[in-house]
């Protein structure tokens, strides 16, 4: 259960500094009648989900979450779980990013205009359900960087409470473990068009590959985070976590079987192990 949220008492175990910041988040959040949550399920936003709870109660906040054609297969159901075990309403929206020429061009800007165009969607689903407040879980470094899904926010009125209180990463990871979330430790995520080369169009044939690749790592790696970075359209170099790495050997004939099915000619192993999306241009989103 998720008993924290709502007794006082445990206020006396958090960790101090980070929960006066959070503190702060929850008088922000106070003065509305009801939010929406902008929900992917990653930690980022469930904290955010969690401030929601804990200012309003659960039957003034709404989870939404978006459905992409570029989301990683597993990740609603995901959230959903989240959803679930916090006790609030959660809803799914279906966005077709793939019908945004700008997104499929893959320029430095995609993230922007797919950003733009979830937030939009989910405003838009947010209102007609009778939430005029959107909030999304950005916090400080989103906003040090300057990620393109920070303008998109900021242009259609998305509110940004973590962000607006200085809360950053391991803010966000000592209060979730805190309240005892079932995502605390969940490894960073991100869409699967991070996983082909700016410049390169975007399309649905070359996002298949992807997640047959990545699924064909999970299963015979048994890796809790694996990135299938295309190259060429018919080359893939795989990143997973640098301690993970000898697993991939193990079953390298597995993987090169799965690699040709789809007509992956050499998958590459990238022998510096996984490295934070915060540190590459073409996956700040």
């Amino acid at each position: 259960g998720f008993s924290k949220i709502y007794a006082p008492m445990f206020r006396e175990l958090a960790p101090l500094e980070e929960y006066r910041k959070f503190e702060k988040v929850l008088d922000r959040l106070s003065r509305f009648s009801g939010v929406a949550v902008a929900f992917s399920g990653g930690v980022d936003s469930t904290l955010a989900l969690i401030a929601a709870l804990k200012a309003l109660g659960p039957h003034r906040v709404l989870a939404v979450t978006a459905l992409l054609p570029v989301s990683v297969p597993g990740e609603v159901e995901g959230a959903k779980g989240v959803a679930d075990w916090l006790g609030v309403r959660h809803e799914v929206v279906e966005v077709d990013v793939m019908g945004i020429p700008e997104f499929r061009r893959n320029l430095e800007d995609r993230c922007y205009y797919c950003k733009r165009e979830i937030y939009r969607a989910l405003k838009d689903f947010a209102s007609s359900e009778g939430y005029s407040v959107l909030i999304d879980g950005s916090r400080r470094e989103d906003f040090e960087v300057g990620r393109p899904g920070v303008k998109a926010a900021g242009e259609l009125g998305v509110l940004s409470p973590l962000a607006e209180v200085e809360i950053g990463r391991e803010d966000v990871r000592k209060l979730l473990k805190f309240f005892g979330a079932p995502n605390a430790d969940k490894p960073p995520e991100s869409c699967l068009a991070t996983r082909i080369p700016l410049g390169e169009e975007i399309t649905e044939k070359k996002l298949r590959l992807i997640v047959h690749l990545e699924n064909a790592v999970k299963d015979f790696a048994d890796v809790s985070l694996v990135r299938a970075r295309l190259r060429k359209g018919e080359e893939a170099v795989i990143e997973v976590f640098k301690e993970d790495i000898p697993k991939l050997v193990e079953c390298r004939e597995d993987l090169l079987k799965a690699a040709e099915e789809i007509g992956v000619k050499k998958i590459y192993i990238d022998l510096r192990g996984y490295v934070m999306e915060e540190h590459r241009l073409q996956e700040v989103a």
